[in-house]
């Protein structure tokens, strides 16, 4: 064989396997969400960043919030289909800046993993 076919074999060999995993992601990111997997999305910042400071060492204790948290803000969030506030913290100030200043120019809300 030349390598000019040998060549055209292996891209159409790579062609094939790349378009069977095309389809499979397709099918993958088709799936609806599920219970197991739902979604958790913020929609809005409704107060905030507050820094640890501002807050209670007690309360701090008592609600779990870990060393490395120095940033608090009250956001609108949405988990399994229910909206509400929630405190959700940030360990720098910059990624609660980040969020705020996102939902100043956007309104589609940030999914985020828990």
């Amino acid at each position: 064989m030349k390598m000019r076919e040998r060549f055209g074999l292996l891209l159409l060999f790579v062609a094939r396997k790349l378009t069977k995993l095309s389809l499979w992601l397709l099918k993958w990111e088709a799936q609806p969400e599920t219970k197991n997997n739902p979604k958790t999305l913020i929609w809005d910042v409704i107060d905030g960043p507050f820094h640890i400071s501002e807050f209670d060492q007690q309360w701090l204790d008592e609600a779990g919030i870990e060393d490395d948290f120095e940033f608090m803000m009250v956001v609108r969030m949405e988990e399994d289909g229910v909206v509400g506030p929630v405190n959700f913290w940030y360990k720098t100030e910059e990624e609660a800046i980040a969020v705020k200043n996102y939902f100043k120019q956007n309104i589609e809300p940030l999914e985020v993993q828990i």
